[in-house]
C-alpha cells in the first residue's frame, strides 16, 4: 500500500525551493508543498545543494520510523531525520496537497 507522501510526490517535479529562517519548503507541480523542519541531508547534487533539485522529479519515497528518503530522477536524494532527538519543534514535516488534508509528521 502506498503512503500519502508517496502518492503525493512520486512523479512530481520540484518547481522551487524556498529556504526560510529555520525550515525549507519544496514546491512541487500541482501546488504541492512539503515543509521540512527537521535536519536533513542532500546527496547527489554535485555540491550545489537544494537549488540543484529544481526541475527534479521524485521517483521514490521511502518512509521509515527514523527517516524519510526522497529519491529523484537526477540521482539526488534527500534524507529527513525523524529520530526523536532530531526534532527542533513539534513537527518534522508538513505536506500540503491542494484539495486534500494537511499531513503533519510530529514527535511523540
Amino acid at each position: 500500500m502506498r503512503s500519502r507522501l508517496d502518492e503525493a510526490l512520486v512523479g512530481r517535479s520540484i518547481r522551487s525551493v524556498v529556504e526560510i529562517h529555520d525550515y525549507v519548503q519544496l514546491h512541487f507541480n500541482l501546488g504541492i508543498v512539503l515543509n521540512i523542519y527537521n535536519p536533513f541531508q542532500v546527496e547527489g547534487t554535485n555540491d550545489l545543494g537544494l537549488d540543484a533539485l529544481v526541475g527534479a522529479t521524485t521517483t521514490q519515497v521511502i518512509e521509515r520510523v527514523e527517516e524519510v528518503v526522497l529519491r529523484f530522477g537526477t540521482g539526488a536524494v534527500i534524507s529527513i531525520d525523524l529520530r526523536e532527538a532530531a526534532y527542533t519543534g513539534p513537527e518534522a514535516m508538513l505536506l500540503r496537497v491542494p484539495g486534500g488534508p494537511i499531513i503533519v509528521w510530529r514527535g511523540d
